[in-house]
């Protein structure tokens, strides 16, 4: 009877495994496609009415000046990424309540995630490119090219995690306390992966951004996975649900500030996202406690542990020495 339990849980796994492959496959278009979407919604003219002509300097010609429309844009992603992370606290409650199913169940209906950079993918490439159509449908496509590149980068993350699995644990030490320790690497590796990709994406330089490209698809993989991970490591399993949607609804509010910083660059910074992006470095670097605490912690607490042993050893010879 335990044998085929064991069977039926390793089902369990691969089944869910191989379905929410199957759900980033059918839904994730809009997810990690959406500066394509932008190209091809402004082909078909939506807010095409925003935009004006303005006389070009020591010539007779005008030129289309498109960006209240890309404002436009830019504001509906905002609200879309901030409802949809938002509300996974409600998600995330239903996992916890109700369990995978039902939650999978709902989260088909209207899947639209996704993140600030790739909001500001589309404005930054026709910056870099002088609004040239052609040069920035390529570099687009290979945007969205590199997304499909993220089922490869995923396992990364999980060998770095899992690195330890199979080996002795240290004296005195835990299987919840070495997994924690694990992710203490991973934490740092995202946290510079994003480090890195700020960097890469405020440098004006066209051709670095396959690079930035590259960054962003390794990044998200390592974001997610590793969140999810270090909160089912870290926290008892019934309340996973509610934290990992407490954490993304407040990645949803500070979302909200997307649109200001468009606004912003768009108005007082005349078109230059250059003191925006130095601003975002920074806050960036905050990234990096994060790690740096779980490492402390570890050690602190293995030689807790070393201590321990040390002195339940001790106390043992003086019992001997004693008798």
């Amino acid at each position: 009877m335990q044998r085929y339990d064991l069977l039926g849980t390793r089902l369990r796994y691969r089944l869910t495994l191989a379905s929410g492959i199957l759900e980033c496959l059918c839904f994730a278009g809009v997810v990690f496609g959406y500066a394509s979407l932008v190209f091809v919604l402004k082909k078909d003219g939506y807010f095409s009415q925003l935009c004006v002509s303005i006389p070009v300097t020591n010539s007779t010609l005008t030129s289309a000046d498109c960006s209240k429309q890309d404002e436009q844009f830019s504001l509906v992603f905002t609200i879309a990424s901030f409802l949809n992370n938002f509300l996974n606290l409600v998600n995330g409650y239903v996992f916890d309540r109700f369990g995978t199913m039902v939650t999978r169940l709902l989260g088909i209906k209207s899947r639209l995630n996704k993140k600030q950079k790739q909001a500001k993918v589309k404005k930054m490439l026709n910056r870099l490119a002088n609004n040239d159509p052609g040069l920035v449908s390529q570099y687009t496509n290979a945007f969205a090219m590199t997304q499909l590149c993220g089922i490869l980068c995923a396992p990364l993350n999980g060998l770095i995690m899992d690195r330890h699995k199979g080996k002795p644990l240290a004296p005195g030490e835990t299987a919840q306390e070495a997994d924690l320790h694990s992710s203490s690497l991973s934490l740092f590796l995202t946290s510079l992966q994003c480090l890195l990709f700020s960097v890469c994406a405020s440098i004006p330089l066209l051709p670095l951004q396959y690079l930035t490209f590259a960054l962003q698809v390794l990044n998200r993989s390592f974001l997610y996975g590793g969140n999810a991970a270090f909160i089912s490591i870290a926290f008892p399993a019934c309340h996973f649900g509610k934290l990992y949607g407490l954490v993304t609804s407040m990645s949803a509010l500070f979302s909200l500030l997307q649109y200001p910083c468009f606004t912003l660059v768009k108005g007082a910074l005349g078109g230059d996202p250059f003191f925006v992006d130095i601003a975002l470095i920074f806050v960036s670097l905050l990234g990096f406690i994060h790690p740096v605490y779980i490492f402390i912690h570890c050690r602190t607490v293995a030689r807790d542990q070393q201590n321990n042993a040390l002195d339940i050893a001790n106390g043992s010879k003086t019992a001997e020495v004693k008798l």
